[in-house]
């Protein structure tokens, strides 16, 4: 561990308290995701494809996703990935919204052809009327609601089980 101090004037110091380096585990192997997609949003980032697990996808239950998304070059922006659940109208019944990898990697941190798995949790409410329902996935940057491209509706319908 390492002592982070801030530096007072005059040539004064403040130790702060002990920081610790963790390394951050980085692939650049291609995954095989269930459900090959092969999308891009703007310059920065491809959708290689996804994995959904629909075992509790019922009134009250949750629906499992997991993006597998591949920069596409440095980004200098933190932007925030949008995971929608629409109803028959196309106004959105459930979502969450959120940096990669329930915000503990953002963006900025991410590397020309790196690959990251980020999962998603999307909380289903009692009221859903059981049917079939598309999911949209994309990106924007918080500060000022500018998306990345395109939304994308993934290729797999999602059916609502009573």
């Amino acid at each position: 561990p390492y002592t982070l101090t801030l530096g007072l004037s005059p040539g004064g110091e403040l130790a702060l308290g002990p920081v610790t380096l963790e390394a951050t585990d980085r692939t650049f192997d291609l995954p095989a995701p269930s459900y090959p997609q092969g999308a891009t949003f703007g310059d920065k980032v491809a959708l290689l494809g996804y994995d959904l697990d629909l075992s509790d996808a019922r009134p009250g239950g949750v629906l499992r996703l997991t993006l597998y998304w591949q920069a596409l070059s440095e980004m200098g922006v933190g932007y925030t990935v949008f995971t929608h659940l629409l109803g028959p109208d196309g106004q959105i019944v459930a979502q969450q919204d959120n940096p990669p990898v329930n915000g503990t990697y953002p963006t900025t941190l991410w590397l020309p052809g790196e690959v990251v798995a980020d999962p998603y949790t999307l909380a289903l409410g009692d009221d859903l009327s059981p049917g079939t329902y598309p999911l949209e996935v994309g990106w924007y940057i918080v500060e000022n609601g500018l998306r990345l491209g395109d939304p994308v509706v993934l290729d797999t319908l999602v059916v609502i089980s009573p």
